[in-house]
């Protein structure tokens, strides 16, 4: 009786891992992102960027994610949260990402 209770649990955290860790396979993508760009940023940092309308979700090389609303700006793109704790800024080529108030990813290129 133990060794099937071991074996249904096994095959229950196998299941919900292998949906944590490769979630484009199991239909939890967040389909209103359609393209994405990463950057190679100052200090040997890196970020992903996936746009939708309006919204970016960017994660950072320590697996932080965040997802940002754009709004005005008077050259490039800005997205930022409700508080504006985090801003990604886009213009041309770079990016860079501000977390309460001090840069953290600086001088941020694209890389196709």
């Amino acid at each position: 009786m133990k060794t099937v209770a071991l074996l249904v649990v096994l095959i229950i955290v196998g299941y919900f891992g292998y949906q944590y860790f490769y979630p484009e396979n199991t239909g939890l993508v967040d389909s209103r992102f359609q393209y994405a760009t990463n950057y190679s940023c100052a200090g040997g940092k890196t970020l992903r960027a996936e746009y939708a309308d309006r919204l970016a979700r960017v994660t950072l090389a320590d697996g932080r994610v965040f997802t940002l609303e754009e709004v005005g700006t008077n050259a490039g793109a800005k997205y930022t949260n409700d508080g504006e704790q985090i801003i990604f800024l886009t213009k041309d080529y770079g990016a860079s990402v501000q977390e309460n108030g001090a840069m953290t990813h600086g001088d941020c290129v694209y890389q196709p």
